[in-house]
């Protein structure tokens, strides 16, 4: 039997053991109660990118005196051009291998039953000879001719070309990539290209900022027809394939269609400077912004549009202002000849309220600024 004090040292051993486990205890509830948020984010920050989604700011509006009131400031929609690297070349591939299915199958029944089932029972597709280096060239040249960029632009970025490795004198490996000509896109060197693209894992990279609507939905209508050729006729001949890789995230810019009709009225809002109904009104002119969360994949990449999650922005107010948009150009004009005339050194000024109600009607000073591009001076007449 033990002795006593073997027993006292067990039960020491166990007193430690108890207080040990209830510190540690107490230590992972501190961690789960008091830090969890802080770990969460850390844990988002590390699985999830998040990207504003910004609100489309309040228009403001001129008088409705006469039949309509006219858009003095508004935001417009434009779109951000991306490009999964990874998926495209994926997409790419899985197109050549099914077309190479299909031509095989034409000369070889061996094939047959295994292409019927793919098209599900279908009418089998007549066998058109695919060329991949074709495809990929009349893709790039279409995207290059919308986004109005250069075709190596796109080039570099899908990395369709190759890397040469030249050793200094000093040691020292210097990797310079080259890419393809757009000219002489082969088969064999886009598909070896788009394997290795798929290989790296890369994800989506910026092809072009601010992107126009109509632009966007040009490009989406091309994006439904990868693969498509057409005989001197206009006739369709050959599969239409859609592929997603393209993507365009939304965003929002500020534009002023008067450009400098009561550009001092309306101001302008920027990170530095600000002035004018848009700052003043500002509150009732921003909106709430939206956000969208993409997860990112293993080695850190935004995996664009595949899993993801978007919430919506909430709109700006429209401000109305007592400005009569006819009467203000008038203004305009006269305070411009007679500053010109007179040769005011410095600069005028003009104001027309409703005497009744207080309200004005028109504002204007001379020289003036395109709210387009308002740090320059919108008359060079000033600066003679």
């Amino acid at each position: 039997m033990p002795s006593d004090k073997m027993r006292r040292r067990l039960l020491g051993l166990r007193i430690l053991f108890v207080v040990l486990l209830l510190a540690m205890i107490f230590n992972l509830a501190v961690i789960m109660l008091a830090h969890s948020n802080n770990f969460k984010k850390l844990a988002d920050t590390t699985q999830f990118y998040e990207n504003l989604v910004p609100a489309h700011r309040g228009a403001i509006m001129s008088s409705d005196t006469y039949d309509t009131a006219e858009i003095l400031a508004q935001s417009a929609t434009i779109y951000d051009a991306y490009i999964d690297r990874s998926k495209f070349a994926q997409e790419l591939l899985d197109i050549y291998e099914t077309e190479q299915e299909i031509y095989a199958a034409a000369i070889s029944p061996d094939f047959l039953v295994k292409m019927k089932y793919k098209f599900k029972g279908e009418p089998l597709p007549a066998a058109i000879p695919f060329d991949l280096g074709v495809t990929v060239t009349k893709l790039i040249r279409s995207l290059a001719k919308n986004l109005e960029i250069e075709e190596t632009v796109i080039l570099e970025k899908l990395q369709l070309g190759e890397t040469v490795n030249e050793t200094l004198s000093n040691g020292e490996t210097i990797s310079t990539f080259f890419p393809y000509d757009i000219e002489f896109l082969t088969t064999e060197k886009v598909y070896n290209a788009l394997n290795i693209l798929q290989n790296k894992g890369l994800g989506g990279v910026l092809l072009k900022a601010d992107v126009p609507k109509q632009t966007v939905d040009e490009i989406n209508a091309l994006l439904q027809r990868i693969g498509e050729n057409y005989d001197n006729d206009g006739t369709a001949e050959g599969r239409r394939y859609t592929i997603g890789s393209v993507n365009f995230r939304e965003t929002s810019t500020r534009y002023y269609p008067k450009s400098t009709l009561a550009a001092p009225v309306i101001g302008f809002l920027t990170a530095g400077d600000s002035f004018g109904v848009e700052k003043t009104y500002n509150d009732y002119l921003e909106g709430k912004d939206g956000l969208t969360i993409t997860a990112k994949d293993a080695n850190g990449n935004e995996m664009y549009y595949r899993n993801s999650e978007r919430i919506p922005a909430v709109d700006g107010n429209d401000v109305y202002l007592t400005i009569d948009t006819t009467v203000q150009s008038i203004m305009e004009k006269q305070l411009k000849t007679m500053c010109d005339t007179y040769e005011v050194a410095n600069y005028g000024s003009a104001i027309m309220m409703n005497v009744k109600t207080g309200a004005i009607i028109a504002m204007a000073s001379y020289p003036s600024i395109d709210l387009n591009n308002p740090y320059k001076l919108a008359t060079t007449d000033y600066l003679k």
